[in-house]
């Protein structure tokens, strides 16, 4: 899963596809498209627009969902 990261500031949002979804950690998505999402490209090859406020519950999450989705643990993330 990609997604347009947040390019300016900090310049964290961009770690050669090794960003975590957590806003709090790597800067998470910029909401661009009229402040209120991003582009995602998803595994399966997909692209969707993601709105912030639902990105922000999906990484702040505990449970496996789209942007925790590592199979070798039991809540999806490391």
């Amino acid at each position: 899963m990609s997604w347009e990261a947040n390019d300016k500031g900090t310049g964290d949002g961009y770690n050669d596809g090794a960003s975590y979804p957590d806003p709090l950690t790597d800067g998470g998505p910029i909401g661009r498209h009229g402040k209120v999402g991003c582009i995602v490209l998803n595994v399966s090859g997909a692209v969707l627009m993601v709105k912030s406020n639902a990105w922000y519950v999906e990484a702040t999450s505990t449970v496996k969902n789209r942007l925790w989705c590592n199979p070798g643990t039991a809540n999806g993330r490391q």
